[in-house]
This record gives C-alpha cells, structure tokens and sequence, in this order.
C-alpha cells in the first residue's frame, strides 16, 4: 500500500512524496492510531502490574503452605530425597496451576479479542486472534517459567533450610520476624498497586467527566446530525424535506453543514486582514442558521448571506489575532483569502458577523481561530436542533422518509458525535478502572490470606491475651497490627506515584481538569476505599478471634 500527500503548492503541480507499507500495517497507521498504541501500552502496563498481584498472593500461600507441610517434607528427606526432588515436586504443583490458568488466559482471549479488537476500533480484516499468533504464545510460555520462578523460589529456599530431625519431632520452626515482615511487605506492594491504579483510574474518569461536558462555545446537547450519501458536487433539491423542518413543531432550528466540521479536521486557509495581518482558520461552510442551532453567542454582527461577494463569521480569537480592537471593530471588514494550501489568496471575504471562541478541536491539541463560510446552498448533511431528543430524532427520521430524496442517510446526535472525539480516552479510561477494581479484588484476598495464616500461627498469644485480661479492643489492635503498617506504607508509596502518574497523563491535554483541586478528593476515596477492603478482609477473622475458647488454642 502507498500513502501520498501533497507538500506544497505550485503552478498547477505539487510536489508530494509516497511511502509504501505492509497492508497488515494500515490498522495501526495515522494519529487517532497513535493514540490506539497509547491505550494498548497503557493497558498492558497496568496488566503487568495486576499480574504482580496474584504472583505475591500465591508466593505468601506457597510459603504457607510449606510451612505446614514441615513433617511432610522432613520425612520425604529422611527416606531419600534430594532438594532437586523436593524442587520438582513443588514446582510440578505449582506448574500444573500456572498452566491451568495460562490455558484459561489463552481461551478467553481468544474468545474475547474479536470484540474488544472492534470495541477500539481495528479493522474487521485485522487478525487478532485467530488464530493467535506464535509469538503470543511464546511470550505467555516465557511469562509462566518467570512466574513458576516466582512464586516457588523464595518458598522453597525457606523450606529448604528446615532440619528434618527437628521437625519430625514435631518441632516444626516458626517462620520467624524476617518471615512476616516479608509477607506484609509483599502484601504492602500489593496495596501500593491497588492504590496506585486506583488514584489513575480516579484522574481518568475526572478527566474524561470534564472533556465532555466543558464549555467549547456551542452546545450540542438536543442536537441532530443527519448526513446521506451523495456526491457533493451533485446535492439533490431538499427544498421540500427543509420545507417540511420548519414547519414542525418539534424543530427549533436547523441548518447545512457543521455538525460532522464539530469533530472533523477540516479544512485550514490563510485569510488576511486589512492591517495586513495574517491568519490560519480552520474554515467550514454552512448555512447562517448554524449559530442559532447550535446555540452560539452572536457579539457582533448578523449571520447572513448576501450577492456579489462571499460573507463570513469569523469567532472572536479569530477577531483578536487578526488585529481588530474588538469583535465590533471586525464586522465589515474585507478578509482575502481562499487560495487553498494555506496560502495567501486574493478571493474578498466580508465579515458580517462575530461569534464567541469556539473550540472544535480535541483537548489535546490548543483551540484554532475559526471562520465560517456562509452559504444557503445544499449540503450533504444537515444539523438539527429540537427540544426532546427522541421526539427529533423519530420526526428527522419520518420526514426524511416522506420528503427526502430517497437517499440512504445517517442520524447521530451532537453529545455522540463530541464523545466520539475522546473514545480512545474513554476506552482507556474503562479498561483501567476495571484492572483498578480486579487489583483491588487481589489485594483482599491477599490481606484475607495473610491475617488468616497470622492469626492461624498466634493463636495460642491471643487466648493468653484473653486469659491475662484483654478486651475486645486489645484483640483488634493486635489484628490490625497486621495490616495496618503495609497500609500506611502503600498509602505513602502509591499515592505519590498514581499523582505522578496521574499528571503525566493530564501533560498531554491543553484542555485539563485541575488536578489540585480534584487529586485530594481522590487520593481520600482510594485511601477509604483500601481501608475499607482491608477490614472486610479482616473481618471474619477478627470475630474468630474474639470467639476464641482457651481450651482450644492451649489443650
């Protein structure tokens, strides 16, 4: 495939260059593209961490679970096995479960990766999954024996070192401070994550919240967007179908042109003004009753049409850079312009009218001037504004039917067509939030897992607590001893770097929501949130706890 473009103007020629590429590329050619490798690289980085997860969890229940199995292994010593036995049998369980949830992995991806593949917007002809690619498979093979590593390695040298005379004399050893403190520091990396993803998702979702409901200088809320399939040169008569518009009551105001302009490039010329000031607009061309549609504020002027030369509205950044005082000052005045390639040009362009700044780009990219050609000629689409928009969108679609020129067409309401805009920020903001809410899921089960192997191995401190006089308030501070540190250490290492991280991601936007005024509330909702995961982990052992009897933990 080639790809061409032209890169400067000449007489009646233009130089351009062409680029060839494999056809499997295109999907991922182009800058809305750019942004669909920014969401897979986000994605997959939160992924990473949310593995780590898990990979703790099974690393603290592994060197449980070996600490129980203290006889078990000094036996198997004492009859003959070696640590390259023993290795291989922990590490076959181990494998055997890894290797059940990679086939599980492998299966709903598959069965999964065709709508996500076309929930971001790849080709239908793009093979994702099917069949999946070798080098996939590969890297889940490599991600298994790093994991299998993992999670049995730390276990298994701690087992490893027990004397098998001792415990078969039931003198199992305990797993020490250094132990512990390992396992509520795993537990602490597994809250910092969580907190960490949750803060980010928090920043997304206040993010996203802001681009599709800040001010851009028009509304688009009860908005229509109907656009048909026709060539542009050759617009059919839509005199009775317009005729029809305005008469029915359910339509406020309607006009050609501009709504797909509000989420398209569109087309940029230079324009010069009398004082010789010179000025790229980001120029559509539509009907003068695209103001009132869309409810921009009118500062100068009126928005109308006129014989003998072409008539403009220009907004009001447009007036300011083009050297007029102010908006009134630039009404009348003749802009030249309309070469093309944004290149000076000699066509006269009147000013009739000056509109509020208008924004149509995206937040990432700073607010253009604007112009807007005005033209009561036929366009191939249509905006349409109405009180109640399923009442509009059912008569658009029966007018259409009855007095359009039998074309096949489109409706889309301006909200859908803004939002649209920010879908990769939305897709990235979804999957996040879901893989903050799965990393929190794994951090309770691994402070439920840790508080009841602790609690399981202090037992018999906590009946003699009891017996010695302790209350119910002593037993809970010796249990959220347990994970009231890790807490406190994730909240001091995660809430800096979600900030971080947080920021980096609003660095990218002109257009941003204030981070200072949002980031504590949210650094207090994931700090509460934590909190409240690690009491309901602890929960049902606390009350265990406290229902403890003397003669079961001593006798």
């Amino acid at each position: 495939a080639t790809s061409a473009r032209p890169i400067s103007p000449g007489t009646g020629r233009e130089a351009a260059f062409f680029r060839a590429i494999p056809l499997t590329q295109l999907p991922f050619e182009g800058a809305q593209n750019e942004q669909r490798w920014r969401l897979l690289a986000s994605v997959a980085a939160a992924s990473v961490l949310l593995l780590f997860l898990p990979a703790f969890n099974c690393m603290n229940l592994q060197t449980a679970t070996l600490m129980l199995r203290q006889r078990e292994t000094a036996l198997r010593r004492s009859l003959g096995a070696d640590s390259v036995q023993l290795l291989g049998l922990w590490g076959t369980e181990v494998l055997l479960s890894l290797l059940f949830a990679a086939t599980g992995s492998v299966l709903l991806a598959w069965y999964l990766a065709p709508g996500i593949a076309n929930w971001i917007g790849l080709s239908p002809g793009y093979s994702v999954a099917d069949p999946i690619a070798g080098e996939a498979l590969l890297g889940l093979g490599v991600a298994v024996l790093a994991l299998l590593v993992l999670v049995l390695a730390p276990p298994a040298w701690r087992a490893l070192q027990r004397i098998p005379a001792q415990a078969l004399q039931g003198r199992t050893m305990s797993e020490g401070p250094w132990g512990r403190r390992t396992r509520q520091g795993l537990l602490t990396l597994q809250l910092a994550g969580a907190i960490m993803l949750l803060l980010l998702a928090g920043v997304l979702n206040s993010q996203q919240d802001y681009l599709l409901h800040a001010d851009r200088g028009f509304e688009t809320r009860n908005r229509l967007w109907l656009g048909f399939m026709v060539n542009p040169e050759r617009i059919p008569n839509l005199d009775a179908f317009t005729a029809a518009l305005d008469r029915h009551p359910a339509v406020e105001h309607w006009a050609f042109g501009g709504g797909h302009d509000m989420v398209s490039q569109g087309a940029m010329n230079m324009f010069v003004s009398p004082s010789n000031h010179k000025l790229v607009l980001r120029q559509s061309t539509v009907s003068p009753g695209l103001f009132a549609t869309y409810g921009m504020t009118l500062l100068a002027g009126q928005s109308r049409t006129g014989s003998g030369e072409a008539h403009m509205v220009i907004d009001a950044k447009a007036a300011r850079l083009l050297g007029f005082a102010n908006p009134q000052a630039a009404v009348g005045a003749i802009l030249r312009g309309g070469a093309g390639y944004m290149q000076e040009g000699d066509i006269p362009h009147r000013v009739v009218a000056v509109v509020n700044d208008v924004k149509r780009e995206s937040a990432r990219e700073a607010a253009m001037p604007q112009g807007f050609l005005l033209s009561d000629e036929p366009q191939w689409d249509i905006s349409i504004h109405g009180p109640n928009m399923a009442a509009l969108r059912q008569t658009v679609d029966e007018l259409w039917k009855l007095h359009g020129p039998g074309l096949p067409h489109m409706l889309e309401s301006a909200d859908e067509l803004q939002a649209s805009v920010y879908q990769q920020e939305q897709q990235m903001t979804a999957m996040l939030t879901a893989i903050a809410l799965l990393s929190v899921g794994v951090a309770m089960l691994g402070a439920y897992a840790l508080i009841s192997d602790t609690l399981r191995r202090r037992r018999t401190e906590l009946v003699l607590h009891r017996l010695h006089g302790a209350g119910h308030l002593a037993i809970v501070r010796v249990v959220a001893g347990e994970f009231g540190i890790p807490l406190f250490i994730a909240a001091a290492v995660g809430l800096p770097a979600g900030v971080w991280l947080g920021q980096r991601y609003l660095s990218g936007f002109v257009d941003r929501v204030d981070a200072g005024a949002g980031m504590a509330v949210r650094r207090g909702v994931g700090r509460t949130l934590m909190l409240l995961v690690t009491a309901i982990a602890a929960s049902r052992h606390v009350r265990l706890a406290l229902n403890l009897h003397p003669a079961e933990a001593l006798g």
